[in-house]
């Protein structure tokens, strides 16, 4: 999506498309994890549930200290929910999409005026107007994570021929940039996942329920 004509309506254009696609990125992102640490919540507790279960009629299931091991990951389960709550995702996610939507909206009314009018009185008006609600809402809303930002462009190496300044979407940046960029959307994914790998991991202690009960039969 090209904003444009080449001028400060366009630039401003641009600034804010980036920042809205990125605050889309954000609530994306923050909707992942907020599912992710609900999902790996659940395993958790119904794994630690089926392990005190069985340990009631087999307490050497987990060694001499498997009840010990069990109470401890209650109390890590807690812990971990506790820290889940205090980030309030689900809260973040919504407002980061309502911060989305005013940014989109404030987006479109730039980008009507400046493919529809040449006028340079009106275009400068526009500019005027749109840069103070812009910077308006930048004050008041919490900023994205350079990961959110770098999700939504699109990387060009210095001297490349497809490179558009005009596109909001292009951004150019040498090999050392790049390499920081891949470093920060990685470490946001990994981030992401950790609640999934943390409920992988613990449905692993479920192998020794799964012997006991098929020895059992």
């Amino acid at each position: 999506m090209t904003c444009g004509r080449g001028d400060e309506l366009t630039r401003l254009c641009n600034r804010v498309g980036r920042t809205y696609h990125s605050h889309l990125a954000m609530a994306k992102r923050l909707q992942r994890r907020e599912r992710n640490w609900t999902a790996a919540l659940i395993t958790l507790s119904c794994v630690s549930t089926i392990a005190a279960v069985a340990l009631l009629s087999a307490p050497a299931l987990y060694g001499t200290r498997g009840a010990t091991l069990w109470a401890l990951m209650g109390v890590v389960t807690l812990a971990v929910s506790l820290v889940v709550a205090n980030a309030d995702y689900r809260v973040r996610a919504i407002n980061a999409f309502s911060h989305y939507r005013q940014l989109q909206k404030l987006w479109a009314e730039l980008d009507f005026v400046n493919m529809s009018s040449a006028s340079v009185r009106k275009r400068s008006l526009q500019v005027r107007s749109g840069d103070a609600i812009y910077q308006k809402l930048l004050d008041e809303i919490p900023n994205h994570s350079s990961a959110d930002f770098f999700s939504v462009v699109e990387l060009h190496s210095i001297g490349s021929q497809t490179y558009n300044a005009e596109e909001w979407s292009h951004l150019r940046v040498n090999l050392r940039q790049r390499v920081a960029i891949y470093c920060s959307r990685s470490a946001s994914a990994v981030l992401t996942s950790i609640p999934l790998m943390i409920a992988a991991v613990s449905l692993l202690a479920l192998i020794p329920v799964i012997g006991w009960t098929l020895d059992a039969q």
